[in-house]
């Protein structure tokens, strides 16, 4: 008998990331999942602190942490862990699937991510859109602001 492995198009592999983004059923899940993620690196450090601040009026939702941010090489890496994750068999962290970056599709169709190491003067950014049109994940912008 031949074993074929499992493999992906490009196509598939865009609708594949379109559906994780679908995989909270509710808005407090995608918020669980941002502030421990938060939670998780802010623990590492004396008096870390997550602070979720909510503005219905203009539709956005700001998570922040003091935690020690991501550099650049950091953060350019970020698309391609989806599902590989660094907390994987640690019992002190909770996430571990590596999917936890794509839950904003649950709420809405962007996400912005600014981060800064404490040495650094400049921050770094990150924005990933979903195309509902064609479902896709469009590719992240990323950027120093």
């Amino acid at each position: 008998m031949v074993k074929i492995p499992f493999g992906l198009s490009d196509e598939g592999l865009q609708r594949l990331l379109y559906g994780l983004t679908k995989q909270y059923p509710r808005p407090t899940s995608v918020l669980r999942e941002y502030v421990t993620n938060g939670v998780d690196e802010a623990i590492e450090i004396p008096n870390g602190q997550v602070t979720v601040l909510l503005d219905p009026q203009n539709r956005r939702i700001l998570i922040q942490d003091n935690a020690p941010g991501l550099n650049m090489s950091e953060v350019q890496q970020l698309p391609d862990k989806v599902g590989d994750s660094a907390k994987k068999g640690k019992p002190n962290k909770r996430g571990e699937k590596g999917i936890g970056l794509l839950a904003f599709g649950s709420i809405g169709n962007r996400v912005h991510f600014i981060t800064k190491r404490k040495e650094y003067t400049k921050y770094n950014y990150m924005r990933y859109e979903i195309d509902y049109y064609n479902e896709r994940l469009e590719n992240a912008d990323v950027d120093e602001i």
